[in-house]
């Protein structure tokens, strides 16, 4: 028999294969063990890792609501402290118009009242002008002309009537 099949149990290829077949039936069980062992190693690592970033993840998500606690808090403490220097600003713009109403006032009245003291003095000046001219005008009378009648007593109402004028 030298068929088809007598041929491929002579052949090299068969040798081959019924080298494999003993090596991996020898050796199946224990590269079985060995690929589960570092399969399951694998899995362990993997496992380790997913629960390692789960925790590193939950730790982040704290921190996460930890960071908005706090920026909700400065936030809130921002908007407190902008109302108060607003308030300030409102305070000191409003003291600041008193004060200036205030200035303007005192100064209104001093300019006021250093208007009047002006025209007191100018009145003053003027009566003491007008008196020296006439003591001056009737010494001059009196010399040109001796004193032959009684003296005649001024009109009062000539200084009255001027001193209206010079009244502040």
């Amino acid at each position: 028999m030298t068929g088809p099949i007598t041929a491929f149990l002579h052949s090299a290829s068969f040798g081959v294969l019924a080298a494999f077949v003993v090596f991996f039936a020898l050796f199946a069980k224990q590269l079985w063990r060995a690929l589960m062992a570092s399969i399951a190693q694998y899995q362990s690592h993997v496992i380790q890792e997913a629960e390692e970033a789960e925790k590193l993840l939950k730790e982040a998500e704290a921190l996460l609501s930890q960071a908005q606690k706090e920026a909700q808090a400065l936030s809130a403490r921002l908007a407190h402290i902008k109302e108060g220097q607003e308030a300030q600003i409102a305070h000191i713009q409003k003291n600041g118009a008193q004060t200036i109403a205030a200035l303007r006032a005192q100064y209104q009245k001093k300019v006021q009242d250093d208007i009047t003291s002006l025209k007191r003095s100018l009145a003053k000046r003027i009566t003491k002008a007008m008196l020296a001219h006439t003591s001056d005008h009737l010494e001059q009378k009196l010399q040109d002309e001796p004193l032959t009648a009684p003296l005649a007593v001024p009109d009062p109402t000539f200084f009255s009537s001027a001193s209206h004028v010079f009244k502040a």
